[in-house]
């Protein structure tokens, strides 16, 4: 039936059995649902009205119209009649090895279309013939660059040779060099960029995520039938040679990774959302049962804050007694006879972590040497290390309370489209930090009110921060919000505010911080409390079980400039976790402005 199969060539005998099993032998001139419905994934189309279609693609190269929106039957049959020319000259490989999996779809459809003949595509072969499996990888939020706040996804190519030939497909923003940080994060937002897959190793990228970012790798390998996976390294070899419009919020790296797994014809379709992070992804390859193993690499950050944590008072001074060794230049047999090999390999991980390799360079070179005073093999293994449920806690939130502001009693309803898991406050999922945008609440009383705004709410948390030197950088936040605010006169008064935070934070046990600070900023002059403000404050976090987080914060305002006013800031919250997507929460804020008590039910999705 197909003369390649007796050429004996793996690629080919693969792309016989993938015909086989979804071929439904159809002539060229009948359509059936199904052929439409395999001819639409692979060309990342979605329906836009009746009988039509729209590519997501930017040059998605349509035979029937000359935009990114088709009718399928009239795309088919175009493209059919491209592909019969082709094969009168001789040059249908012109197409098979552009788009190799448009091709296969077609031909699985048809009776008429010859077998490709992939010894003609000398840059297909290597890419499809040495694989041995494919892995969604999540790299963890990362907040040096607004792109990665929520963490960043990519495809692993597994290959059989060796380790060092796995590569990865990387999807993001094409960002011109020197973009403007506000520009790039409204200009994400709006879908102002463009994205492409590109191609690098797997060790280059790996080396950048664990040891220069300090973020923890999860990959997630797909089960995977070999005629499937056939279909998706074809379908990924001729993704690279698309453009797509790329959105911070949806149309994202999770969301492409999506859309090439959906060109599969069996795969579940997650509908519109209009809002689709990295998490929402994962939750998608567990609920479908599309992962068949997986692994967990720790960032050399998160290993060596976690061992010093974790470790004994008299652990902790001996790891601190050797840096100071080192810095003070005292010979490595020396440092030696002091330490074990565990805290030689915990050296490692701190000096790949937080030392420059150039300005650092004898501080690392020594704790190398250091660690060959030891027997070979790892002292930590990766299982070794806690990692977090990265679907814990979704990252969407709406949530309903009671809520007391001054005088005027009513409900509170709060709708926070994105946050990030890692690096909430206590009011939220994890103690010290804090990643919201578009934050809006309404509050329900004698009368329906825009209650706030947080527009952008920033707080960079450094709780793992060891002291250590290398490892003390400062925290820092940012804040531009927007509230309703209960005066003297029983009526409601709009303040909108920017400010900023710089502070550090002390470790005060296994799952208390303490942070310090000051913040300050502009706002309008309401209630006479001054147009700029200054507040000292110290914070305290505790995390308990994973269950229970509570924060205390206690600053003095100095509201000064067009009118002058001081006074305490205080505020005192608790989250109890209910599930994996609910928690109840009680806050107690008080500052210049008034007192606000809220009793609070939270749903995530």
């Amino acid at each position: 039936m197909f003369e390649v199969c007796s050429k004996g060539r793996f690629l080919s005998a693969l792309i016989c059995a993938f015909v086989a099993i979804f071929s439904p032998t159809l002539h060229a001139s009948s359509i059936s649902d199904g052929f439409i419905d395999q001819f639409t994934r692979v060309m990342h189309a979605h329906p836009v009205g009746a009988n039509t279609f729209k590519s997501e693609f930017l040059e998605p190269a349509l035979y029937s119209a000359d935009s990114q929106t088709f009718v399928p039957t009239e795309e088919i049959k175009a493209l059919k009649t491209h592909l019969d020319t082709l094969a009168q000259a001789h040059t249908l490989s012109a197409y098979y090895c552009k788009y190799p999996a448009r091709y296969l779809v077609m031909q699985s459809n048809t009776t008429d279309l010859p077998e490709p003949d992939y010894a003609l595509c000398p840059e297909l072969s290597p890419f499809v013939e040495d694989l041995e499996d494919i892995s969604i990888v999540f790299a963890a939020g990362y907040m040096g660059n607004p792109a990665s706040y929520f963490g960043h996804m990519f495809i692993k190519l597994g290959r059989k040779d060796t380790k060092l030939a796995n590569e990865t497909l990387n999807i993001g923003a094409n960002v011109p060099e020197g973009e403007n940080p506000v520009l790039y994060m409204l200009k994400g937002l709006f879908g102002s960029y463009e994205t492409q897959y590109t191609s690098t190793s797997y060790y280059k990228q790996s080396h950048a995520y664990l040891q220069l970012e300090g973020r923890d790798l999860y990959e997630y390998k797909l089960a995977l039938s070999e005629q499937n996976k056939l279909f998706l390294s074809l379908h990924l070899y001729e993704l690279q040679s698309s453009r797509f419009t790329y959105y911070f919020t949806h149309r994202n790296c999770a969301y492409e990774i999506y859309r090439f797994l959906y060109a599969l014809p069996d795969m579940a379709d997650i509908g519109t959302k209009p809002l689709f992070y990295p998490v929402h992804l994962i939750a998608y390859l567990q609920q479908y049962n599309l992962v068949t193993g997986f692994d967990y690499t720790p960032a050399n950050k998160t290993k060596f804050s976690q061992l010093y944590f974790d470790a004994e008072p008299a652990t902790r001074a001996l790891i601190k007694e050797a840096i100071a060794k080192i810095q003070a230049g005292v010979e490595v047999p020396e440092i030696a006879q002091h330490i074990t090999k565990e805290i030689s390999e915990a050296l490692l991980f701190y000096a790949y972590a937080h030392l420059d390799e150039d300005v650092d360079k004898m501080m690392l070179n020594k704790i190398k040497r250091l660690r060959l005073f030891f027997s070979a093999g790892k002292a930590y293994e990766n299982s070794s290390f806690a990692q977090k449920d990265l679907t814990e806690r979704p990252p969407i939130m709406i949530s309903a309370g009671f809520t007391n502001l001054g005088d005027a009693n009513g409900m509170r309803l709060t709708f926070r489209p994105a946050h990030y898991i890692q690096t909430d406050r206590a009011d939220d999922v994890s103690a010290g930090g804090k990643l919201v945008f578009l934050q809006t609440s309404l509050f329900i009383g004698e009368e329906i009110l825009l209650d706030q705004i947080d527009i952008v709410d920033v707080h960079k948390s450094e709780i793992g921060k060891t002291g250590l030197y290398g490892d003390n950088e400062l925290e820092w936040g940012l804040n531009v919000n927007y509230r309703n605010v209960y005066n003297d006169m029983g009526r409601f008064d709009d303040v909108l505010s920017a400010s900023g935070y710089i502070g550090d934070v002390y470790f005060a046990g296994k799952n208390t911080w303490l942070q310090y600070g000051i913040k300050g900023g502009i706002r309008n002059n309401v209630a006479s409390n001054g147009s700029m403000f200054v507040v000292p404050t110290v914070t305290m976090v505790s995390e308990q079980n994973n269950n229970v987080n509570m924060m205390i914060s206690v600053g003095h305002e100095f509201g000064f400039y067009q009118a002058s006013q001081q006074g305490v800031n205080l505020e005192i919250a608790a989250n109890v976790k209910v599930n994996n997507s609910s928690a109840i929460s009680a806050t107690l804020e008080q500052d210049l402005f008034g007192r606000t008590l809220s009793l609070t039910y939270h749903h995530y999705f």
